[in-house]
This record gives structure tokens, sequence and C-alpha cells, in this order.
């Protein structure tokens, strides 16, 4: 595990076998050695809303007038149960797959197969990964860092389960009329890949007894995500045979229009680059005062400041970091600073801007042709989502009680 992946986990990560993160709610006890049920975690009811919901990858709304639902389910979908069993496993598999993404596989059989104390004591998880995760995937993580990998994991794991299972049951419903279906020989082979993560096949019983997470729950799991990556190929694939036509090509060429610069933006700019705030702060004031950037330059900037205290024709890629998106978002002709930059605090001055020079359409129509197929693919699917997404909105109900949860509306 790398320093950056701690210090700016993703909110849906992949885990140790391609599958998304299914997320566990923050305040669940780390099952013990004799598979305890799975205590849920609920907010309180917030108010009522109609809101769009990122599930399973994509956004799906949900109406949130669930009073109906009979005991033991959590929620609806175009007349199917969701219940509170099935969200109870659910959220058990999600907090072993962010148990993954902190340790790996080496890590949670060092553990003896227990889950990462993510809902508990930040600083007693950080420990846990720094006493279980192997060395080469700790190289340069501070604790801090890991904390903080411990509490987005733990706000990762909150509403995800029940969206993943709302998700799971539009794709059910949806995949048969798109002609998609997993299958067998590669679930099975995922399957084992799984199974390979905690130890092998083998290993299932003393996974169920450290965890609760039976064998039906990965295939259960497993399933949902086979089936809906199923699905978005099957819509991706569809469309990347379709004719390529004028529009789709003139589509890409205003999307993509970076992809055409000829010519790069360039700046002319007058900065200083001093150690501290204070130091900046009084270039700004020699400068309206009257002084030159070159002066001022010489006197307080450091290594960073440009020779004589100008810059004369940079394009963005000649600069890194704050200071390039300071020197390329600043106003022509305004002094401005000081801001605070990787290199300390600048004073800049953009004096000149050289537009970018764009190849036009008709120059640019053959390459284009090329890359449309997959463009295509990319556009039906983000299409695919938004029209079921509309088509499902008055089959979604959830009871009362998980009204706050993100799936919900919360």
């Amino acid at each position: 595990m790398t320093s950056d992946q701690l210090s700016a986990p993703p909110a849906q990560a992949p885990d140790a076998h391609g599958e998304p993160t299914v997320a566990t709610p923050a305040g669940t006890p780390t099952p013990s050695s004799d598979a305890p049920h799975h205590r849920r975690w609920r907010l309180p009811v917030a108010i009522l809303v109609i809101a769009a919901v990122l599930v399973g990858g994509w956004q799906v709304a949900t109406r949130l007038f669930g009073d109906h639902l009979p005991a033991g389910v959590v929620a609806q979908v175009g007349g199917i149960d969701i219940t509170q069993q099935q969200l109870d496993a659910q959220e058990l598999i999600g907090l072993y797959q962010a148990t993954i993404n902190l340790v790996g596989g080496d890590g949670f059989q060092a553990a003896g197969l227990q889950l990462a104390p993510v809902e508990g004591d930040a600083d007693a998880c950080a420990q846990w990964i720094r006493k279980y995760a192997p060395e080469d995937q700790l190289t340069g993580a501070t604790d801090a860092q890991l904390k903080a990998a411990c509490q987005t994991a733990a706000a990762n794991l909150t509403g995800d389960a029940l969206g993943q299972l709302v998700s799971a049951q539009i794709d059910l419903a949806t995949a048969p009329g798109l002609g998609a279906q997993i299958e067998s020989a590669a679930f099975e082979d995922r399957l084992q890949k799984v199974y390979d993560v905690f130890g092998g096949e083998k290993s299932l019983p003393a996974l169920t007894k450290a965890t609760g997470i039976t064998e039906a729950d990965i295939r259960e799991r497993l399933r949902q995500t086979q089936l809906n990556a199923a699905i978005e190929q099957q819509v991706k694939e569809t469309a990347a045979k379709t004719t390529i036509t004028d529009a789709d090509l003139r589509r890409y060429y205003q999307e993509n229009s970076g992809e055409f610069v000829t010519v790069p933006e360039k700046r002319d700019a007058s900065l200083v680059v001093a150690a501290t705030q204070a130091q900046a702060q009084e270039a700004r004031q020699r400068i309206e005062a009257g002084e030159s950037f070159a002066d001022v330059a010489k006197d307080l900037g450091t290594k960073d400041s440009p020779e004589g205290g100008k810059y004369q024709g940079v394009a963005s890629r000649d600069l890194t970091g704050t200071l390039r998106q300071l020197v390329f978002t600043a106003a022509k002709g305004i002094l401005t600073g000081p801001d605070e930059v990787d290199q300390g605090w600048a004073v800049v001055r953009v004096d000149a801007i050289t537009p970018q020079i764009v190849a036009s359409f008709a120059d640019s129509k053959e390459a284009i042709r090329s890359r449309v197929p997959s463009a295509k693919a990319d556009w039906a699917w983000a299409d695919y989502q938004k029209r079921t997404a509309a088509d499902w909105l008055p089959k979604i109900s959830c009871a009362s009680e998980y009204r706050a949860e993100t799936a919900c509306g919360g």
C-alpha cells in the first residue's frame, strides 16, 4: 500500500479481486470467531426528498415512501423485496472488501481472517494495518495516512450496501432484454481467484467462523458484479458496431478539443517566488511602488523565481503544480498575490497571452474516425444509465428507517 493510496483512498476503489467495494455502515462490531449476527447501524430519519443516488456505478433516483413495506423488508425494487437479511450479508461482504483494500490478501490471512477494525478507534485501526499489511505496501506511509485510510474506509462503508442491492435488482430485471448474461466458466474462474485471497476454497469454513461470511454470500456478490459488467459490455459492444456518422465525428471533436491543439497557449509572466508570505507581501509592495520584478526577485526571490523575474513564452507544460495553476489562471495585467504555491509564496503579473492554436474539424476528421467507436460505446453506456434511472424512479421505495441511507436519498 503506497502513501498516495493511504492519503487519498478512492471512494469506490476496486478490491483485491477487482470487484467494486461494497460498503458497511459505521458502528458495526467486528465479527468474532463464533460469527455473530452483523448489527445494522442506522442514521436518524432525514427530511424526505427524492434524490439521484450513485449505486453500482450509475445513478438511480429513489422514492422515499416505503412505510407500507412488510416487516423485515428494507426496500422494494419493482415489487421485489430486499430483506434485512440480504442487507446484513451485503454489509459484511463490504467490510471484508474494505479489509482487503487496506492490508491485501496476505495481510488478511496474517490477521487470522479477522476483519479490519475500521469502524472503531482510528489510531487502533492504523496500528492494525501496520501490524498486518505487507511491508512493501507500507513504504513511506505515515501513521496519519494510515489513520486517514481507516477513516475514509469507514465513511465509504455507510449506506453503499443497500445501493448495491438496489442496483443488482435493476440489473436482474434489465439483463434479459439486452441479452446480457454471465458466462459460467468465467464466473467460476473468477470465484477461484476470490477464494485465493483468503487461502483458497479449503479456507471457507475458517472464513465463515471468523467473519460470518458464507460461500453463498461470496457467490451472490460476485454474481452481482459480473452481471453488471456483462450489461455494460453488451451495451458498449452494440454501440461500437453502429455506423459512424458525421454527427458522431463532430461530437467527439467538440468534447475532446484538447486533443487537437497544435500549438499550446503561451504566456509572458513577471514573477517573484519568496520563501515566506511576509517576504512575498514586501515584494508586492515594492513592485506596486514602481520597482522592477527583476530587482525585487534579486533581493527577495528564491531560486524558483525565473531569471530576471520574468517568464517569456512559457507553456503550461513548462510549469508544475500550483505555480502552473497560478500563472495560467491569472488575468492579464493584474498583479496577483501573495499566493501560496508548492515552492513558497508568489506574486505574479501576466503580461501577455498568446492563444493556443487548434486544428480545424475538417483537418482532424479522419484522425477522429478511429477513436469514435470507443467513444460511442462510452456515450451509449452513459445514456443507458440515465435512461434506466429515469425508468426505475417510480419503482423504488425504502422503509422509513432507511430513508437517511445514500440509496434512499439521504
